[in-house]
């Protein structure tokens, strides 16, 4: 295959910040705000737009209006225009709204949108945020980061890249919509909420629930330091290396709603039904029934399947969080199982497993949690880093229910909103639900991402490519 030469170039960078000044606050932090901490990259995402900007003063304009705009935008949401540190004695993480700023990066590539049969496949899309995404010291870089790119057709891609322990994935998709709605002289639709507070730990905190290991296993770390045992690395060498986790592909598929249908309808009347059957539960059971078999891993193993559940949702948090609460929301959850269990059932098995574990996710459960993570705190442990999970593992994330489309700077639609897929998850497994453009509430884009052996097994597997008639491999 050759390798695709055109190149991203940088012409600018320039620091925005908000367009009033106001006086230094901290931001308090949630304990599900440093949950996130151990994330060590930014989270990407890439907004695709048709446009027509194409004489250089036009591109002046846009990227000066843009700039304006996006000041006249950290005023509403100040926070994310400051900086992490950490409070003296505890060393626990802190948000200093400072007005510290954002970089915009403005940039350009010769190549035309059209060039590829969907901008999934877009070989630049990595570039279309800064390079430099892996993070050593979240106290050292900025809580976020924009690029705009011009294509050489016009079209425009805004890069937004943040810091999973200062807001999860539907803030990101707020603030650029709010972004836009200012670009284009509008009011905001959602004004974001700052009430971080609201996810404080009981004083003095109170444990209720078993924790699950998605939650326990962060500390296991620090525990391991302090009793001078050995943690075993996540990666070989110690360290992150891209190369480690070369050979992956990621693959986009669609789902049509006469298919997630059929896939709910094939749950709710499996040996494992039990009851109403959401699509996100259906469709993650046939993708993790479908990856494990893709996999061959030996029967006794264990496979894992990793999702995050919004605590925004009615009976996840009394009383229910404010609209346009800004912070994570989200509670990481692990479905676990044994790999002949997966195998030997129907889908329905798999989603039962995803269901129970979504049912768990209850107030108190939610407040257990807040509270476990901050006895570990307060006996001097810190958060480390998740260990690594079982070779059979899958990571799922779903922006399937967000309002995607309605991210509109006013210059062109939103033909494609892309999460960069850094190759380590498709080494490791990783499940990504979008919606459909063209307003189909019932369909989705499901994006794979998987070593090549395993990606070719699954593309023959005629128990799941039948939900994607015409799928090519």
């Amino acid at each position: 295959m050759a390798v695709y030469q055109k190149k991203v170039v940088v012409h600018a960078v320039s620091t925005i910040q908000p367009s009033q000044k106001t006086p230094p606050t901290i931001q308090f932090l949630s304990n599900l705000d440093l949950y996130f901490s151990w994330i060590k990259s930014y989270m990407q995402l890439a907004s695709y737009f048709r446009a027509s900007i194409t004489d250089p003063g036009e591109v002046t304009g846009l990227m000066k209006s843009l700039k304006e705009s996006l000041a006249r935008t950290l005023d509403v949401f100040p926070a994310l225009a400051g900086r992490l540190s950490k409070e003296n004695g505890t060393g626990r993480l802190k948000l200093d709204v400072n007005g510290a700023g954002i970089p915009f990066f403005e940039a350009s590539i010769d190549a035309r949108m059209d060039e590829w049969e969907h901008l999934f496949y877009s070989p630049v899309e990595e570039q279309l945020n800064p390079m430099d995404h892996y993070v050593p010291d979240v106290l050292e870089v900025p809580l976020c980061r924009v690029q705009v790119t011009i294509f050489s057709c016009g079209g425009v891609a805004i890069g937004f890249s943040a810091l999973h322990t200062a807001f999860d994935g539907l803030g990101a998709v707020e603030f650029l919509i709010a972004w836009g709605e200012i670009h284009r002289g509008l009011a905001i639709s959602t004004p974001p909420d700052f009430s971080t507070e609201l996810l404080k730990a009981r004083n003095p905190p109170e444990v209720r629930m078993q924790m699950p290991e998605i939650i326990t296993s962060l500390f296991e770390e620090s525990r391991a330091a302090a009793s001078s045992v050995p943690t075993p690395p996540l990666f070989p060498d110690g360290a992150f290396n891209p190369s480690n986790f070369l050979g992956g592909k990621t693959i986009l598929l669609h789902l049509s709603a006469k298919m997630v249908d059929q896939c709910v309808k094939e749950v709710e009347e499996g040996a494992h039904s039990y009851g109403h059957v959401s699509s996100f539960e259906a469709i993650s059971a046939l993708v993790w029934t479908a990856i494990t078999r893709a996999r061959v891993p030996p029967e006794d193993e264990i496979t894992n399947y990793t999702f995050p559940v919004n605590i925004r949702g009615e009976g996840r948090w009394e009383p229910p969080l404010p609209r346009g609460y800004f912070g994570n929301a989200v509670m990481n959850s692990m479905a676990t199982a044994k790999v002949e269990n997966i195998l030997s059932n129907d889908i329905s098995f798999a989603a039962q497993t995803i269901h129970k574990v979504i049912q768990q996710v209850t107030p108190e459960f939610v407040r257990s949690a807040m509270d476990w993570i901050e006895l570990q705190m307060q006996e001097g442990l810190s958060i480390g880093r998740l260990k690594q999970l079982s070779p059979c593992s899958v990571g799922s994330t779903s922006f399937a229910n967000f309002p995607i489309s309605s991210i509109d700077f006013g210059f062109g639609n939103l033909l494609h909103l892309g999460q960069t897929m850094i190759p380590m998850m498709t080494q490791l497994g990783a499940v990504q639900l979008l919606p459909s453009p063209g307003g189909d509430r019932r369909s989705r884009q499901v994006v794979i991402g998987l070593p090549e052996p395993a990606m070719s097994r699954l593309l023959e597997d005629e128990d799941f490519v039948r939900y994607f008639p015409g799928l090519k491999n």
